[in-house]
């Protein structure tokens, strides 16, 4: 009865909430600040994207500073990784180390229906807040429902090189826990890792999978290096949780060289796992119960996860070589 009264209301257009692109046009003028999920993933990242001719930097692991701004720019009761990652990101911009109107920032999630699936949209606010709203967003995402970046999207070739680079640095990681708790010389584990981490690193940037494969082998050698003494063995303590925050230093306060420090020898999950199982148990659903899919998307699926089948075969190959891989 009221409408029947009354004018019409007057229909307002909504504006863009994602005014700023990473245009095509990005790509010579920006640098992608990458975060962290841990500081080996990061650097992965940024390599990866690098090969599609976006220029990268991996941002350093963020700690208390990070994790403050996060929790200014970031409402508290969002997922703390999404804290952290926007508050390194906050981080950077705010060290005066990069001008704002050169950087953008290189995100893991496009817009859906989960918190997981929002860090796009609380970056594009916290930016805006802390007032850097010049700063343009890219995600790794196959979508990019809201044109967040359409001077970019990560192709086959790059989502193959990043399944490829995974094993292989959950590996040196691996590695790593295994001799820096019984290190003769301090230092000696975390300096090794970085230099076999270069190897990868290096590799993947200028040769792509085979120069990331020739690469882990050398860095497989490097590691074999490190002087180190296992004959009393330390209690192991497996670490459980949301997997930014058992990777991420940062997030959990160094809880790996705490437990170290304090006689243990830490376990983790390989975060390769925890990344394949998206596209595994989708393929999984489309070929057991035959669970209807576009046709790009089926190849796409069955595509991503036998390529992480051939580089989990490829680094457990050359893994096999050092001998703490094969207990």
């Amino acid at each position: 009865m009221r409408r029947r009264k009354e004018s019409r209301p007057k229909i307002h257009s909504l504006s863009d909430p994602y005014p700023v692109k990473y245009t095509k046009q990005s790509r010579k003028e920006k640098i992608a600040l990458i975060p962290n999920t841990s500081h080996a993933f990061s650097r992965l990242m940024a390599a990866a994207f690098a090969g599609q001719g976006v220029r990268t930097e991996s941002l350093a692991v963020g700690r208390e500073e990070a994790i403050r701004l996060g929790k200014q720019y970031v409402h508290n009761d969002i997922c703390f990784p999404a804290q952290i990652v926007i508050g390194e990101a906050l981080a950077a911009l705010k060290s005066g180390k990069y001008d704002g109107d050169e950087v953008a920032i290189g995100m893991g999630k496009y817009v859906g229906d989960c918190r997981l699936t929002h860090y796009s949209a609380l970056l594009r606010k916290a930016l805006d807040d802390a007032g850097y709203p010049q700063v343009p967003i890219l995600t790794n995402d196959d979508k990019d429902s809201h044109k967040l970046h359409p001077g970019f999207h990560m192709n086959l070739f790059t989502a193959v090189k990043i399944a490829f680079g995974l094993p292989m640095i959950d590996v040196l990681e691996e590695l790593l826990r295994k001799i820096r708790p019984y290190e003769k010389e301090k230092g000696s584990a975390d300096q090794a890792f970085e230099k076999a981490l270069d190897e990868v690193i290096r590799g993947l940037e200028r040769r792509g999978i085979s120069g990331a494969r020739k690469g882990f082998e050398k860095a497989i050698e490097i590691m074999k290096d490190i002087p180190y003494d296992r004959s009393e063995k330390r209690p192991q303590v497996l670490i459980v949780g949301e997997y930014l925050l058992n990777f991420h230093p940062g997030a959990n306060h160094d809880i790996e060289a705490y437990l170290e420090k304090n006689g243990f020898e830490i376990i983790e999950a390989r975060m390769t796992d925890v990344i394949r199982k998206t596209y595994f148990y989708q393929y999984t659903q489309i070929r057991e119960y035959r669970l209807k899919k576009p046709l790009a998307d089926k190849v796409w699926l069955r595509t991503a996860n036998q390529a992480f089948e051939i580089a989990h075969d490829v680094t457990d190959k050359i893994a096999a070589r050092h001998p703490l891989l094969l207990m």
